[in-house]
């Protein structure tokens, strides 16, 4: 375990000294990128693969740049609000698997855009939802966008209050039947992502 540790944060160091300068900061907004972000996907794809320490190199890095752009990018509270850390990997995952000779950071940087429409303008408080042994923590927000997509997709009549009510809990389950999602009754991160993005 160490090794395999030692020889990812090695080849992280060797592809920060040879990108060193091919990324510096400029007037034209270009910015360098440091640490897992210059890695090859194929380096981050067999992390990925193998569910070691290495992974979580790059599940820490996700972590940091997703904080730095909620600290950077004006009116904006959380670029994104319900998608988990383990669900924007999986993403990266499948877009890396096209691309292995491309960076991580680009193809990162890539889905962080395409979800550019998800992100929290303002501050909420997460709510916690429970159903027996499942959980979910979304913001009011998350839930009326879902309450809107569900009222589009004929699951949903009730208001659109960013509430989990039972009108809201029904419908969930009634999307989640219709698509083959493992039904929970809760808005989790990949009943989200097939209401939302996959629409």
């Amino acid at each position: 375990m160490y090794c395999k540790t030692r020889d990812l944060l090695l080849v992280l160091a060797m592809s920060t000294i040879a990108m060193g300068q091919a990324n510096g900061a400029d007037l034209s907004g270009k910015h360098a990128v440091r640490g897992a972000g210059l890695t090859k996907c194929q380096v981050f794809l067999d992390a990925y693969q193998q569910k070691g320490p290495e992974a979580h190199v790059f599940f820490g890095w996700i972590d940091g740049y997703i904080s730095g752009l909620n600290e950077l990018s004006p009116n904006t509270y959380d670029r994104v609000p319900w998608q988990s850390t383990e669900l924007v990997a999986e993403v990266v995952r499948r877009a890396c698997t096209a691309t292995p000779s491309g960076f991580f950071f680009a193809e990162l940087r890539a889905v962080i855009v395409a979800m550019d429409n998800e992100r929290l303008a303002a501050g909420e408080e997460k709510k916690v939802l429970e159903m027996g042994e499942h959980r979910a923590v979304v913001y009011p927000d998350t839930l009326r966008r879902a309450q809107r997509a569900l009222r589009v997709g004929g699951h949903y009549d009730g208001d659109i209050n960013g509430k989990f009510d039972p009108a809201t809990h029904s419908a969930i389950i009634k999307f989640q039947t219709a698509k083959g999602i493992p039904v929970s009754g809760l808005p989790g991160p990949i009943t989200l992502w097939a209401l939302l993005v996959e629409k």
